[in-house]
């Protein structure tokens, strides 16, 4: 399993539009972040992305992605949903509805903000999407893939998905706080590339503390 970071910045991107501090001004590549999303790709071959901001597209051309089998969405502020219009080439790539996976705040959300993907219509070209709601603690798969939701919270959301993959023949993701990938204790991705390392993640808006397992780990921007 490969877990790469599509984007680690804040909800406005990184640089910020407009602002003169020395971080949005500097020319340092690492300074350049677009919003939080993240793909995982299995050992099978399926992609799987965490949130769809409105970096989608971008992100998605620069990984060179032909293909996804589902998103996991963690809650619907704009900057992890802003980029859903633009499912519709994998509509069109893949011959059908793109499998959306949310719990229920996020579900009424995005029927109302993008009503126009749910309501009968007979104009072209639209995005199409099937929504998925979920509820912690109950699995279900993706694809090959089986995903367990576990509820964290993102200030007064539900919301925090963590990837793992365990010892067992099926690749595990989960989400929530920081004991939820804990099974399976070989096979960490450490700092140094090495087993038995953890990881951090300021992914939405909080801190994000916990054990990953995976077999590689990249860091895009």
């Amino acid at each position: 399993m490969k877990l790469t970071f599509l984007g680690t910045g804040t909800s406005m991107g990184v640089p910020v539009i407009a602002c003169q501090c020395a971080v949005c001004q500097s020319t340092d590549i690492h300074d350049k972040h677009l919003r939080t999303a993240a793909l995982i790709e299995t050992e099978k071959g399926e992609n799987i992305l965490i949130d769809i901001g409105p970096d989608f597209r971008e992100q998605m051309l620069r990984e060179s992605v032909m293909h996804l089998e589902g998103i996991l969405i963690t809650h619907a502020h704009r900057d992890h949903v802003g980029g859903l219009d633009d499912i519709r080439s994998f509509n069109y790539v893949q011959g059908r509805k793109m499998d959306l996976y949310c719990n229920r705040e996020a579900r009424i959300a995005i029927e109302r903000d993008y009503h126009y993907i749910f309501d009968y219509h007979q104009f072209p070209g639209l995005p199409e999407a099937v929504i998925h709601e979920l509820s912690g603690g109950t699995p279900f798969m993706v694809g090959d893939t089986e995903v367990m939701p576990i509820k964290a919270m993102h200030k007064d959301l539900l919301d925090a998905w963590r990837a793992t993959n365990s010892s067992s023949d099926i690749p595990r993701l989960s989400y929530g706080d920081t004991d939820a990938s804990s099974q399976a204790a070989s096979d960490r991705w450490g700092s140094d590339g090495k087993n038995g390392g953890s990881f951090t993640m300021n992914a939405t808006h909080q801190e994000l503390k916990g054990k990953i397992l995976a077999n590689s780990i990249s860091q895009v921007t």
